[in-house]
């Protein structure tokens, strides 16, 4: 009897190990989720000596993303002008606190600089990582923009993403 108890017990703690061992790999793998939302804010471009014009854009909003919930969003870049690229990059805050970390690359249909003009834009954003449920996050979304510019107020500015997967 007291043979068997000690062979269930050893059996019994070697079967928690083995639970216990898989628990923290099965949490590590990310899983792809939709990824969609949307953001109103603005754009004021900064003086930058950095930046190859020495104008940066400081990028600004609120809205509602998927597995973010209530978001506020910050994005900088170098501002290019005649429509060339620019690179920078944008951080998401989540209802909770957690961060999500991208990059992005933003180009703009062609436009006529006067007050009131409007701007169309297109980027490609790639998810760099975060913080909380965010630290391992990859993906990579196609961000719309369309932004009304101003010369003596920030640019108005809507943001989307649609259809596009992350994963955490």
């Amino acid at each position: 009897m007291y043979r068997l108890l000690r062979c269930i017990v050893v059996l019994t703690v070697a079967g928690l190990m083995v639970v216990a061992a898989t628990v923290p790999a099965a949490a590590a793998q990310s899983t792809t989720r939709p990824f969609s939302g949307s953001l109103v804010g603005g754009a004021a471009q900064v003086p930058d000596a950095g930046c190859p014009f020495g104008v940066r854009t400081e990028v600004w909003g609120i809205g509602q993303v998927t597995h973010l919930g209530r978001t506020s969003m910050t994005a900088s870049h170098c501002t290019q002008f005649l429509g060339a690229p620019e690179t920078g990059v944008q951080t998401f805050v989540a209802a909770n606190g957690d961060r999500l970390e991208m990059s992005y690359v933003l180009t703009s249909d062609p436009y006529v600089p006067v007050e009131g003009a409007v701007l169309t834009l297109h980027g490609q954003t790639v998810v760099t990582g975060g913080t909380g449920r965010f630290a391992q996050a990859s993906g990579e979304f196609i961000v719309n923009s369309r932004a009304i510019l101003h010369f003596t107020a920030p640019i108005e500015l809507w943001l989307s993403w649609h259809g596009q997967e992350i994963s955490y």
